[in-house]
């Protein structure tokens, strides 16, 4: 047992003492309750003892305490991948969090080794749920050594735009010039600003970045054009974006309305009532509809 006192601190390694020990623990209870019904003095002592040795066994000694911290956020880490795997996202977030409130109670260098990922892990989380500001809480914390950190810029940036934060924004998409996500957030972050012409020209950018495009980059572009003043090439782009199964009612739906602020209203109804049999339960659409009927 000496041995394994000063060499071994693992529970495994202390557990085969147990059954030893047990015995005079046990005989310790006897003893108590002998001294309790003869009312011998030194019932006092033993109560002393086992206070000592309470005091001893449960205090956190200061140098030990960065160790016990660090093994439990970790723990708590663990626990919270475990619940990535079974995609229960809110019982992950709650172990993730409460990892990292180990970490601002009780610093550990040692909890760099996982920070990055609890932080990725918690702004993920909290972007998918729509709540930006906390998730900008935790992205902003990660290092730009760990392995993902491009990717939580590119999620930190999109959750400025979200909260109105547009330079911040721009300052992380110019770092990936030939990477189209970061251009396609520059072209919605030039748009925010007002300058329509490297917004327009950064979505081309992202068309020559990608040789198959999703119909969400000619959506931007049109839009763009849109406000650029811009009408033939916004309706091209419209007409182009529809082609995708995923933005054909958004594409059709503003190409109606813009094409009913230029004057075209015909056309704009023609659009509409396409769009209303194809989506009849969409009341936007039918709202839409009904007011370019009653504008005639």
């Amino acid at each position: 047992m000496a041995g394994v006192v000063l060499f071994f601190v693992n529970g495994r390694f202390r557990l085969p003492v147990t059954p030893i020990l047990i015995i005079f623990a046990s005989y310790a209870i006897h003893h108590v309750i002998l001294s309790v019904r003869s009312r011998r003095a030194d019932l006092l002592k033993v109560i002393l003892i086992l206070l000592v040795c309470v005091a001893f066994v449960n205090y956190d000694y200061i140098s030990f305490r960065g160790v016990r911290a660090l093994d439990e956020a970790i723990s708590y880490y663990e626990l919270g991948n475990a619940f990535l795997r079974l995609e229960d996202k809110d019982a992950a977030l709650a172990e993730f969090e409460r990892a990292h409130s180990i970490q601002v109670q009780y610093p550990t260098r040692g909890y760099l080794q996982i920070a990055g990922s609890v932080d990725f892990q918690i702004g993920m989380i909290y972007w998918e749920k729509g709540l930006y500001t906390r998730a900008i809480d935790a992205l902003e914390r990660i290092r730009d050594d760990y392995p993902r950190s491009d990717q939580a810029k590119l999620i930190l940036a999109e959750c400025y735009i979200t909260r109105g934060r547009v330079d911040d924004a721009i300052r992380i998409f110019e770092q990936k010039p030939d990477d189209a996500r970061s251009v396609m957030g520059l072209g919605v972050a030039y748009r925010m600003k007002g300058d329509y012409e490297r917004s327009a020209a950064a979505f081309g950018r992202v068309l020559e970045l990608e040789n198959q495009p999703d119909g969400i980059v000619r959506l931007e572009l049109a839009r763009t054009l849109a406000l650029k003043g811009d009408i033939d090439g916004a309706v091209l782009n419209y007409r182009l974006a529809a082609t995708s199964s995923s933005h054909r009612r958004d594409a059709y739906l503003e190409l109606a309305r813009l094409l009913s602020k230029t004057g075209d209203v015909d056309s704009a109804l023609e659009i509409l009532t396409r769009l209303r049999n194809a989506y009849p339960n969409d009341r936007e659409i039918q709202a839409e509809l009904n007011a370019r009927r009653e504008s005639q």
